[in-house]
Parts: C-alpha cells; structure tokens; sequence
C-alpha cells in the first residue's frame, strides 16, 4: 500500500514538473547535441565554435526573411535579436567549450516551438 503511494506522489510530481511545455526532449540531432524546449526556449548544442555559430545564426535569419535588429558576439557568447513580421525572435549562443556551442532559440514572447525548430534547422542548414 505505501509503495502504491508513493509511486502515486511519485507520478504527480513528474506530471507537474513537466506540465506548461518545460521539457520535451527530442533526441540526438545532426547538430551534435540534443534539443530540448524548456519555458519558451529551443536549445540544441552544435560541435562548432561560437563565431561559426554566430556567422550561421545571422545566414539563417537571412535565409528566413528574418529582419536583423541587433547583434553581438564575443569570445565566448553571441546574440542576434530579429523580427518574423511583429514577432520578436532572439537567439542567443553560449561557448561550452572552444568546439561545442550552445544555442538557445526563442520566437515571440511566450515561445512558439514550431516556430523555433525551424529556426534551428535553418541554423543547422547553414553550418
């Protein structure tokens, strides 16, 4: 009975650790990492640095229609901010070491997977 409940309490807590989109996990990609949506954000880890990350984010936005507001890079980290019509698409990339990148990718304010994974694989397109 007190197994029964607990994996009960159990299930419960996992349903609602996933509830709201937190995480869906969609596997291993071409990219080189994994692709999870977690609170409005596509993330995909590629096995490229954060310049050739930055150069593929900017050709797929080019390659989107995707109006170019603002952009930045450094060594280590990268953002571009643009515009699919009125909706507000920001990606942001983070160098996990000199040849991984993590790249975090939001469309509109309240997120719109779809939308995000195409992004995504315009970037994937351009590497």
């Amino acid at each position: 009975m007190k197994k029964q409940f607990a994996t009960l309490v159990l299930g419960f807590a996992a349903l609602a650790a996933l509830s709201g989109c937190m995480v869906v996990a969609a596997g291993a990609l071409a990219g080189g990492g994994t692709y999870a949506y977690v609170s409005g954000w596509g993330e995909q880890t590629y096995n490229v640095d954060v310049a050739d990350a930055y150069d593929a984010s900017l050709r797929a936005c080019s390659a989107l229609g995707l109006y170019v507001e603002e952009k930045s890079r450094s060594l280590s980290d990268a953002s571009v901010s643009a515009k699919d019509g009125d909706t507000p698409v920001w990606i942001k990339m983070k160098s996990l070491n000199p040849k991984v990148t993590q790249v975090r990718i939001r469309v509109g304010y309240l997120g719109d997977e779809p939308a995000t994974q195409r992004v995504h694989q315009a970037l994937r397109n351009q590497l």
